[in-house]
């Protein structure tokens, strides 16, 4: 319960996750420079340090295809987990493991009221629509939870005339 303490703070503007995530970034990273760096050395004939450079490259190489379906999945959980610390109203978010988060995105919703502007979070399993909530920190209220099994998107009728709007069927819900 500390790094949540610590994750409220100002300063702390990642999660713990994030930290320690950082280390197997970094080895994508270095492969990318290494990959830069071959092409400078091949570029202007260093033959002995284009040598060097490409055994360190195979070696990251093979280090990134072990952990590179490890990584996917780490990161996907964290941001599951990043979800439900904001997400007021979902309970369960990051306790299923098949479950894969795709887009999270800004949307008018049209209802009797009028235009109200939600947060729509898409997962492989479901479709999250969120307001946002009156508390000082940045956080969002569940206003509904659409499963994909379900679901029917249709293009809206050309008699509402919204540009780019699409009507969302899921059960008893629309």
């Amino acid at each position: 319960m500390i790094y949540k303490e610590l994750e409220s703070e100002k300063f702390c503007y990642l999660s713990l996750i994030s930290f320690l995530t950082k280390p197997l970034q970094r080895l994508l990273h270095y492969e990318y420079l290494l990959e830069k760096l071959l092409i400078c050395y091949k570029n202007h004939t260093h033959e002995s340090e284009y040598q060097d450079c490409y055994g360190v490259f195979i070696k990251i190489q093979d280090l990134i295809e072990n952990f590179t379906d490890s990584l996917t999945m780490i990161l996907n959980r964290q941001k599951l987990i990043e979800f439900q610390r904001d997400l007021i109203g979902v309970e369960n978010l990051s306790n299923q493991y098949d479950r894969l988060f795709i887009r999270e995105g800004c949307l008018q919703k049209l209802s009797r009221k009028g235009y109200q502007q939600r947060m729509f979070f898409l997962f492989s399993d479901v479709l999250l629509y969120c307001a946002r909530s009156s508390s000082p920190v940045l956080k969002f209220k569940l206003h509904g939870e659409l499963p994909l099994k379900s679901m029917t998107v249709e293009d809206t009728d050309e008699r509402i005339q919204v540009p780019n709007s699409i009507s969302i069927y899921a059960g008893n819900r629309s």
